[in-house]
């Protein structure tokens, strides 16, 4: 089962707020109130897009009226554009955490193998954010798709420095692109969500595959073992030359 990786738990210096809400020090009842929006928000998203998702049909399965929304939110591209960025942020930290806590001196195998198993659970865990970010991502206005991919930017950075550090370090062959290898690590995992089904594989298992894959490959190679091949054929030619002493 995946690892719940929650949303808000991430830090929030680029947090909008709306023009209501400026200057006041949020409540806890308040910042309760602006997860539930989130999460309900991204449920909707999911399943209606941004074009046909409606602000009202959010605060109704909030609980609250349309108007105490716009407490929270000055917009609909505000509201789409806070999912979208806690979600990538919340992944990126949880991605960074896990390699931070690896011991000193790790491989940089077993980095990007915490980082695979952190990015797989956080999508899985936030399956609702992960499918409305997939869904709505090239929907939104350019403006907020561009600053949107401030953050997403910023993960990638990290990825590719893992990968790299796995090329300069000997671990990926050095006949090989570090840029491509980070590519397809990650839209293999990226891509997790669309067929993932609880109860063939944890997330921890599929990363792990995918890390394996991509530092051993597929094809199987028999295993050759000289020291056996020649034990045997010393004791032949032993035998044989028993058999022939005159």
């Amino acid at each position: 089962m995946a690892r719940k990786i929650p949303v808000k738990a991430q830090s929030e210096p680029h947090a909008r707020v709306s023009r209501k809400a400026a200057g006041r020090k949020p409540s806890r009842k308040a910042e309760i109130t602006r997860w539930r929006i989130l999460g309900v928000a991204a449920k909707v998203f999911a399943r209606h897009g941004y074009h046909l998702a409606l602000l009202g049909n959010i605060a109704r399965d909030v609980g609250i009226h349309v108007t105490a929304l716009y407490y929270y939110f000055d917009t609909k591209e505000h509201l789409v554009e806070e999912m979208l960025n806690r979600f990538a942020t919340a992944t990126d930290a949880a991605v960074r955490a896990s390699v931070q806590t690896l011991p000193a001196g790790a491989s940089y195998r077993d980095k990007i193998t915490a980082a695979a198993i952190a990015q797989v659970s956080a999508m899985l865990s936030e399956s609702d954010f992960m499918a409305a970010h997939s869904r709505v991502l090239y929907q939104v206005p350019q403006e907020v798709r561009d600053r949107h991919f401030v953050y997403l930017r910023a993960g990638l950075f990290f990825w590719r420095a893992l990968i790299k550090g796995a090329w300069d370090s000997g671990e990926i062959r050095r006949d090989l692109d570090p840029t491509i290898a980070t590519q397809i690590l990650m839209g293999s995992l990226n891509w997790t969500p669309e067929w993932y089904h609880p109860g063939r594989k944890t997330p921890a298992e599929i990363a792990r595959d995918a890390v394996d894959i991509m530092f051993d490959g597929m094809v199987v190679r028999p295993a050759v073992k000289p020291a056996k091949i020649a034990k045997t054929a010393t004791i032949s030619n032993m035998t044989k030359a028993v058999r022939h002493r005159p």
